[in-house]
């Protein structure tokens, strides 16, 4: 029978949820930084960041609850999923390593 009464969940699941929460990595980031190679990243909405290198915009990281999606492109609009990590350095990092194609000159 389906119930919905809170009093039937396990306390130790809920331990157990708790504690595999608190070692997740942080959501937050500094706003507005830089990794010391012409990466550089800033908080552009509550929950999106901007992915520059070299003062070019090479994609965005979205923080959507545990996860980072990095979204390559030059426009937020237009940007394509490329990865999903738990670590915003490794989002950050692929973006960086997949500049936008610059087109025969």
């Amino acid at each position: 029978m389906f119930t919905t009464d809170d009093s039937a969940a396990s306390p130790r699941l809920s331990v157990a949820v708790a504690d595999t929460l608190k070692q997740l990595p942080s959501r937050q980031h500094e706003a507005d930084s830089t990794d010391g190679r012409g990466v550089h990243w800033r908080l552009i909405d509550i929950d999106t960041y901007e992915v520059l290198v070299d003062d070019e915009v090479v994609g965005f990281v979205d923080v959507v609850g545990a996860v980072f999606v990095a979204l390559a492109g030059t426009r937020y609009a237009h940007a394509e999923e490329r990865l999903q990590s738990l670590d915003f350095e490794t989002a950050v990092a692929s973006l960086a390593a997949r500049r936008p194609f610059q087109g025969r000159g």
